[in-house]
């Protein structure tokens, strides 16, 4: 039959799979509609040995107490043209919720109440995600405690939106990314893992008054009942404590308490 001649009355058009070609699908179009889609070619699929498709988009979720906050850190990542936003959170409830994602990274706001708990909570429910802390304070307790929370990457205060991308990036590759100051104290806190605990610390000095609260607090006491155990006052009683804890390198009473009863404390000399 020539391209020209007509059909000839209940002859039939040969359907497409009598061609060896898949039918294709019907999708919707408008209300109700529907209309037919070309079949894929097989060059154009993304297993393609030869696809020149773009990578895929990092997919973020940027979680913040502050919505301006979130607003401002969407606006700034969006300028690469590869990161692609799946969702705000507010607070530690809304994290967990917006993980049925699929996220390849939470951008962190550090100020936002419970960070820490958060980024835990991410890295026990859901591994495959990596987790960047941003606005950092930079003290070495939430560095630390960053760290531990298994933190990929770190922006601080001070870092330019241009190196918040970078990090992303970096973070995306597999790799941790922090500013060297930062890198240097994680460090160094490895090695005084490495030689033991107390082996920094056990050359502290605690002056005779400051030893007494130590035991005293390793009591139960707190500040009241110390400064009546001692006859001083409690503001007293307070700036002795605020010194132990600076001196022991530690934030909580109960640590402090723990390092003495383990002797790496020691008397003044005289």
């Amino acid at each position: 039959m020539s391209c020209g001649s007509p059909i000839p009355r209940g002859e039939q058009i040969a359907k497409p799979a009598e061609w060896g070609i898949p039918a294709a699908k019907p999708t919707a179009v408008g209300h109700g509609a529907s209309s037919y889609c070309a079949p894929r070619s097989r060059s154009s699929s993304p297993n393609s040995r030869h696809s020149s498709a773009r990578p895929a988009a990092i997919r973020i979720l940027i979680a913040s107490g502050i919505r301006l906050y979130r607003e401002g850190l969407a606006e700034i990542v969006l300028r690469d043209g590869n990161i692609r936003v799946v969702g705000t959170a507010g607070g530690y409830d809304e994290v967990l919720a917006s993980l049925v994602t699929p996220t390849d990274i939470v951008l962190l706001d550090m100020a936002t109440p419970n960070s820490v708990a958060i980024a835990q909570a991410i890295r026990d429910e859901a591994p495959g995600i990596r987790v960047v802390a941003v606005t950092l304070a930079e003290s070495d307790y939430e560095l630390v405690a960053c760290a531990e929370a298994g933190v990929a990457g770190y922006v601080t205060r001070n870092d330019s939106s241009a190196e918040l991308l970078a990090v992303l990036a970096s973070v995306a590759r597999g790799e941790v990314a922090c500013p060297p100051r930062i890198a240097a104290m994680l460090l160094r806190r490895v090695a005084g893992l490495a030689g033991g605990w107390g082996s920094s610390l056990r050359q502290t000095h605690l002056s005779h008054r400051e030893r007494e609260i130590v035991r005293l607090i390793d009591r139960g006491l707190r500040n009241k009942e110390i400064a009546r155990e001692l006859g001083v006052e409690v503001a007293t009683v307070k700036n002795h404590v605020h010194n132990i804890l600076n001196k022991l390198r530690v934030h909580r009473r109960s640590d402090a308490a723990a390092l003495f009863r383990d002797g790496v404390t020691r008397p003044s000399p005289a």
